[in-house]
């Protein structure tokens, strides 16, 4: 039948008088099995059973951890029992679902972490990658400066020789010109010295032909 096939269970802290009372009918027909609170090293030993399975944490870190969940557990159940602060429902129960919320909850901001921290190492490679382009962008840039002012002082040197060649060229040319306009000008009096000669050969031959007459004179 349905009693003895239907089965609730039903999870409380504490049982006093005034709840037996309240609720007769429920309390006289069902079995109450009493579990004592967990002490410190089952506690831990629960935190490691949900904790092995964290990849995010070695050995050392799991153990840290479980002693730290079984340590906030007992201060407050300490607190519940000496009235200082009252809190609902902490239980050996209680206690497993606050780990294995809190392993759902760290393996997420793990996660979150791992992912962020990947973001940033891809945007730390980015910006190497983005330093060492500039950095040869650099060196290519001071080579092609370097470059650059070498090929300005060979046409510095080569405008300063152009220059001293056209100093010799003008030179020259004025030479070749200044003696150009001597030829013409030797070639225009050429005729004039030719008369002039041929004036002095014809005088020079007056004078031979006198002098000869006046030897031949004194020898007679």
């Amino acid at each position: 039948n349905v009693k003895e096939n239907v089965r609730v269970l039903i999870l409380m802290n504490e049982i006093n008088n005034k709840l037996c009372l309240d609720h007769p009918s429920i309390f006289n027909n069902i079995t109450l099995i009493y579990w004592q609170h967990w002490d410190n090293q089952t506690l831990v030993q629960n935190s490691l059973y949900h904790l092995k399975d964290v990849k995010w944490l070695d050995k050392s870190s799991c153990e840290n951890t479980a002693h730290l969940l079984a340590s906030m557990h007992l201060s407050i159940r300490t607190a519940n029992e000496n009235h200082t602060q009252k809190l609902p429902h902490i239980n050996n129960h209680t206690f497993t679902k606050f780990v294995e919320k809190f392993v759902t909850i760290f393996n997420e901001k793990s996660l979150n972490v791992y992912e962020n921290h990947c973001d940033v190492q891809r945007l730390l490679e980015q910006i190497q990658y983005q330093h060492e382009t500039a950095s040869k962008l650099e060196k290519e840039l001071q080579h092609e400066k370097t470059v650059l002012e070498e090929r300005l002082k060979s046409t510095e040197r080569m405008l300063v020789q152009i220059g001293q060649d056209m100093v010799m060229a003008e030179q020259q040319i004025r030479a070749h010109k200044c003696q150009t306009r001597r030829t013409v000008q030797l070639k225009r009096l050429l005729p004039e010295y030719e008369l002039t000669q041929e004036k002095n050969l014809y005088k020079c031959l007056a004078i031979a032909t006198d002098a000869r007459k006046i030897n031949n004179n004194n020898n007679n």
